[in-house]
């Protein structure tokens, strides 16, 4: 059973009884699969969340525990949500309510009871391996400027992710090399897909390279238009991430390269309010296959080489007059990108 996205309103329900006397907790158990396990979710008098995990054996008393930016990490005796005292492993988070770090706390507070309850591991064995997933979002970049056409550009990748996830979530999210491929967002045996994302009618989208729309060395390119519309009731990415985050969860290796991927492109926990204030109902996911007929530059578009002085080059392309992939053979396409099934 999931628990993603359930945290807020646990806190939201300790927040009607704050503030706790001093010196103590409010606390809220959280139930697992596991009945042996004390997981509890609770706020203290300087508004501060903290996750306490018992059991905690004798040698987490004198090991280092797990911490990092933004976090602290004890053994600590507590009694709190009507129980007995007891130890348990603290990790506290010194984000009041507003804090930019606040969500992201919780979605990892999510991560380490979703693996508890799915696992056999201790609380410290857990609390270390969702930490190594996580170590590279705490990163302290708190006043990152993020820009309406960053936030747009990734969030068509991951519409185009979250349409492929279910065909092989492995195959689809080691497709995904935008964020480290200036060229091509997916690639996968000699297929390749660019993906833009336009709101405008006709969409009109920015080539950034002579080789973001040249299908030498590839069996197939299609360059693929989300289209979307800003709505109050729509998704912003910071939900698009948490349920591809769901849905790859059960499977290590993929949710892994997954988050690695998110990093490498730009995206940040702490900057998840950001993220949330931009949202978007898709209208529709267009393909069209880049041949000879597409309208594009490429190096090959000029009767003699560029000279080496000219270092890049740009160009802005209204996509209108061009026929679309029909969808069956847009799905063939994908298939073989994954896969690498026959045409």
């Amino acid at each position: 059973m999931s628990i993603k996205g359930t945290l807020e309103g646990f806190l939201d329900s300790l927040y009607a009884k704050w503030p706790p006397e001093p010196g103590q907790l409010l606390g809220r158990v959280i139930q697992t699969q596991r009945p042996e396990l004390g997981v509890i979710l609770a706020i203290d008098r300087q508004d501060s969340v903290r996750l306490l995990l018992a059991p905690v054996s004798v040698s987490d008393e004198t090991k280092d525990l797990p911490s990092h930016a933004g976090l602290r990490t004890n053994v600590v005796e507590w009694a709190v949500a009507g129980r007995p005292p007891q130890s348990y492993i603290d990790v506290c988070c010194d984000a009041p309510r507003g804090s930019p770090l606040r969500r992201p706390f919780l979605s990892f507070c999510e991560d380490v009871v979703q693996h508890l309850g799915s696992s056999t591991d201790s609380p410290q064995t857990a609390l270390h391996r969702i930490l190594v997933r996580w170590r590279r979002f705490w990163a302290p970049e708190r006043n990152r400027e993020v820009s309406l056409e960053w936030i747009k550009g990734l969030y068509g990748e991951l519409i185009v992710l979250r349409h492929l996830v279910p065909s092989g979530a492995r195959e689809a999210v080691a497709a995904w090399v935008g964020p480290v491929d200036p060229h091509r967002d997916f690639v996968g045996h000699r297929i390749g897909l660019e993906v833009k994302t336009a709101a405008a009618r006709p969409a009109v989208v920015r080539i950034h390279s002579l080789q973001q729309l040249d299908p030498a060395g590839l069996d197939d390119l299609l360059l693929v238009l989300v289209l979307v519309e800003e709505v109050a009731d729509g998704i912003a990415l910071d939900g698009l991430v948490r349920e591809l985050d769901t849905n790859l969860e059960t499977n290590l290796d993929a949710h892994e390269e997954f988050l690695e991927r998110l990093f490498q492109a730009g995206y940040r926990r702490e900057c998840e309010d950001q993220y949330a204030t931009r949202r978007f109902r898709v209208e529709a996911v267009v393909a069209y296959s880049v041949d000879n007929a597409f309208p594009s530059i490429t190096s090959g578009s000029f009767v003699r080489p560029l000279d080496r002085r000219v270092l890049a080059v740009e160009y802005a392309l209204e996509i209108s007059g061009i026929d679309p992939v029909r969808a069956e053979n847009f799905t063939r396409t994908l298939s073989r990108m994954l896969h690498h099934t026959s045409p």
